[in-house]
C-alpha cells in the first residue's frame, strides 16, 4: 500500500505544471483573445471596405462607358425625331431632293457623332449625305436598294412610332448602327429618315473613355460578336467586316481575352455591382495571364442587346485584396509574437496577474470607469506592462468620449456586421439647441465659449445617459439623442423624462446666472417618435454609425419651432402627438398641452404639436388646457 501511494504521489509530481508556465499560458491566452478580437474586427472592416471600393470602381467604370456610348448614339436619334416632327407639322419640307440635301448637310455639319443622314421614299429609293474619313461631306443618290435589313425594319414601322434602332449594316468597308423614324404627313407615312453611326467611330469613342490602369474597352453585339473595340485599329476589325458579316465573331476578333469570354468565372463579393447589372469575373489565358473582365448589358439600341465591358490585368484589380491579406498575415504574426513574449515574461508578471486580469475584464466589458489603474513596479518588465495597460486604459477612456458606449457594447455583444447593419426600427429622437447662442457668444472669447458649452453639455448629456439614451452627435450648441431599443414605448417615456430633466437643469442654471448678473442659457427641445433607419452610413472609405429618416427631421423641426411657441422661456419642450401618445401610454403622469397643428419646414404634411410641461406646474396628469 505504501508503495502504491508513493507511486501515485510521484505521478502527481511528475505531471504538475509550473505556476510560471501556467501564468504565462494564461496571460498569453488573454493577449491572444484580445488581439484576435481587435484583428478580426479590423480585418472584417478592411475586408468590407476593400470589396465595397472594388464594387464602386466596377460600377463607376461601366457607368462611364455606358454614358459615353449614350452620348455618342443619342444625338442621331434626337436628330431623326426632330426632323420627322418638323416634317409632320409642315415646318420642314423634304419633298425636293435639294431640300433633303440641305437638311442632311446642315445636320451633319453641326454634329460629328453620327456619319450619315439618309432619306428613303415609299419605294425605298434613298438619297442623303455622308461624311468620309477625312471629314468631308458627300451626297448619296441612288435607286439601288441593297440594305435588306434596313428595308425590312422600315417596312415594319407605323405612323405612331417615333424612332427605331436597327441591326448593323455594312456599307463602304464599315458597319453602321442605324436609327430611323417614319416621315408622316396627315397620318400617312410618306418616307423614312435614317441616321447612321460608324462602328469605327464608336471604337474611337470607347477608346477615349479614361480609366485607371492598363485596360481595354469593348462593345459586344450580343454575347458572341464584337463591333467596337478600343484597339480596333490594331486588331484590324474593319478589315474583317463584310456584307455577310457586319459584326466580328469573338473567336475571329484577334483578342485572346474576348475569345475566352465565355469561360469567365464570376467573382463573389460583388453583390452590389451585380445588383445594378454589372458582372465581374476572371479570364485565364493559355499562357497563364489572368484578366479581370467587367461587363454590363445595354438594351436601348436595337433588338440585340449590347454588352459594354472593360478588361485589365488581374494584378491591377487584386492589389488591394493582396494588401489586405498581407495586413492580416502581419496581424497574425503580431499575435504570435505577443504570445511568445507573454510566456517569456510570465515569471515577472505572476504577482500582478490578478490585478491585470481584473483590469482586462473591465476593458472586455467596456467598464472602463470601474477599471483600476495598475500600480507602478520597481521591476522593469512589470513596470512596462503596467504603463502599457494604463496607457491603453487612458486611450480607451479618451476613445469613449467620442464614441457612444452603447454602440461599443453592442459591437461586443452582437458582432460588427449584425450590430451595424442598416435596419428599420421604432425609436424616439430628441434634439436640443441653445436659444440665442450666436449673439451670446459674440461677446465671449473662444475659451469662454468652449467652457460654457462643455458645462452645458455635461448637464444635459447626464440627463440623456440617466435615462438610457445615446448621444448620437453634437451640432454646434445643440445635440441629437436617440432611444432605439427593443422596448420602443419605454424609450419614448425615457426620452420625455430626459427632456424634463434637461429643462429643470437649464432652469436652475438660468436662475443662478441671473442672480450673478450674467446672461442665462435658454434651451429648446424637440421630440418625435416613429420609424428610423439605424446602422452604418457613408462612403466606401469612411462610415458613420447613425440614425436617419423622417422621424429625425421632424424632431429637428420641432426643436426649431420652440423659438416661435415660447421665445422668452428658459426651456421649452415640443413633441409630436405620436410621441406624446406613446409616452403617456407608458407614463400617464406626463403633463402636456396642445400647441396646435402646423406644417413644419421641409414637410408637406401637417404635424400635431404638443408641449410637454414640467411636473411642478400644479396641473393634473395628462393633457391640460393651453394658456
Amino acid at each position: 500500500m505504501a508503495g502504491t501511494a508513493k507511486a501515485v504521489a510521484e505521478r502527481r509530481r511528475r505531471f504538475r505544471i509550473p505556476m510560471v508556465l501556467l501564468l504565462g499560458l494564461a496571460y498569453g491566452g488573454l493577449m491572444l483573445v484580445a488581439l484576435a478580437f481587435v484583428l478580426g474586427l479590423t480585418a472584417f472592416s478592411n475586408y468590407s471596405n476593400t470589396f465595397a471600393l472594388l464594387n464602386e470602381n466596377s460600377i463607376l467604370t461601366m457607368r462611364a462607358l455606358s454614358e459615353r456610348i449614350e452620348a455618342h448614339m443619342r444625338p442621331g436619334e434626337d436628330a431623326v425625331r426632330e426632323i420627322a416632327e418638323l416634317h409632320a407639322n409642315g415646318t420642314l419640307p423634304l419633298d425636293e431632293l435639294q431640300d433633303r440635301f440641305a437638311v442632311a448637310a446642315g445636320v451633319l455639319a453641326t454634329s460629328d457623332v453620327f456619319d450619315a443622314l439618309v432619306f428613303y421614299d415609299r419605294e425605298f429609293r434613298y438619297d442623303g449625305m455622308y461624311r468620309d474619313g477625312e471629314g468631308q461631306l458627300h451626297k448619296i443618290e441612288t435607286d439601288d436598294v441593297k440594305q435588306v435589313d434596313v428595308r425590312r425594319a422600315l417596312e415594319n414601322l407605323n405612323p405612331e412610332q417615333r424612332s427605331f434602332w436597327g441591326t448593323p449594316v455594312f456599307v463602304e468597308n464599315d458597319s453602321f448602327i442605324n436609327v430611323g423614324a417614319p416621315l408622316v404627313r396627315n397620318g400617312v407615312i410618306t418616307g423614312y429618315i435614317v441616321a447612321a453611326v460608324s462602328t469605327a467611330m464608336l471604337s474611337e469613342a470607347v477608346r477615349d473613355v479614361s480609366a485607371e490602369g492598363d485596360g481595354t474597352n469593348f462593345i459586344l453585339y450580343g454575347p458572341d460578336a464584337v463591333f467596337a473595340h478600343s484597339r480596333g485599329r490594331a486588331l484590324g476589325l474593319q478589315q474583317k467586316l463584310g456584307a455577310d458579316e457586319t459584326v466580328v465573331p469573338l473567336a475571329e476578333a484577334g483578342d485572346p481575352v474576348l475569345a475566352k469570354l465565355g469561360e469567365r468565372d464570376l467573382f463573389e463579393n460583388f453583390e452590389k455591382a451585380a445588383a445594378v447589372g454589372v458582372e465581374v469575373g476572371a479570364v485565364e489565358l493559355d499562357d497563364g495571364r489572368d484578366y479581370v473582365v467587367t461587363t454590363k448589358e445595354m438594351r436601348q439600341f436595337g433588338p440585340v442587346p449590347w454588352i459594354v465591358g472593360r478588361y485589365q490585368p488581374q494584378e491591377e484589380v487584386i492589389a488591394e485584396i493582396r494588401r489586405l491579406y498581407g495586413s492580416i498575415a502581419i496581424g497574425i504574426l503580431s499575435i504570435a509574437v505577443a504570445v511568445v513574449i507573454a510566456v517569456l515574461i510570465a515569471r515577472r508578471i505572476a504577482r500582478s496577474l490578478d490585478r491585470l486580469h481584473e483590469v482586462a475584464g473591465h476593458i472586455e466589458r467596456f467598464e472602463i470607469d470601474e477599471a483600476p489603474e495598475l500600480p507602478r513596479s520597481r521591476i522593469q518588465e512589470l513596470d512596462d506592462v503596467s504603463t502599457a495597460v494604463n496607457g491603453m486604459l487612458a486611450a480607451l477612456k479618451a476613445f469613449a468620449v467620442y464614441v457612444p458606449r452603447s454602440l461599443v457594447r453592442r459591437l461586443v455583444r452582437l458582432g460588427f456586421q449584425e450590430a451595424t447593419r442598416l435596419q428599420e426600427r421604432q425609436g424616439t429622437i430628441l434634439f436640443t439647441d441653445i436659444i440665442g447662442f450666436t449673439a451670446l457668444s459674440e461677446t465671449m472669447s473662444a475659451e469662454e465659449v468652449a467652457g460654457l458649452l462643455n458645462e452645458h453639455f455635461s448637464l444635459i448629456v447626464r440627463c440623456v445617459e440617466d435615462q438610457q439614451g445615446t448621444v448620437d452627435k453634437f451640432m454646434g450648441d445643440g445635440l441629437m439623442a436617440v432611444w432605439v431599443g427593443d422596448d420602443a414605448e419605454e424609450g419614448a417615456a425615457c426620452a420625455a423624462r430626459a427632456a424634463i430633466a434637461m429643462a429643470e437643469c437649464v432652469g436652475r442654471e438660468a436662475a443662478k446666472a441671473r442672480a450673478a448678473g450674467r446672461a442665462p442659457l435658454r434651451i429648446r427641445i424637440g421630440l418625435h417618435f416613429g420609424p428610423v433607419i439605424v446602422g452604418n452610413l457613408g462612403a466606401a472609405d469612411r462610415v458613420n454609425y447613425t440614425i436617419i429618416g423622417d422621424t429625425v427631421n421632424v424632431a429637428s423641426r420641432l426643436e426649431a419651432l420652440g423659438k416661435v411657441v415660447a421665445p422668452e422661456e428658459d426651456a421649452v419642450i415640443l413633441a409630436s402627438a405620436e410621441a406624446v401618445d406613446v409616452l403617456t401610454a407608458v407614463d400617464p403622469t406626463v403633463r402636456w398641452t396642445d400647441v396646435g397643428t402646423t406644417v413644419l419646414r421641409g414637410r408637406s404634411g401637417a404635424v400635431d404639436v404638443r408641449r410637454i410641461l414640467p411636473p411642478d406646474t400644479g396641473a393634473p396628469p395628462g393633457a391640460i388646457a393651453a394658456e
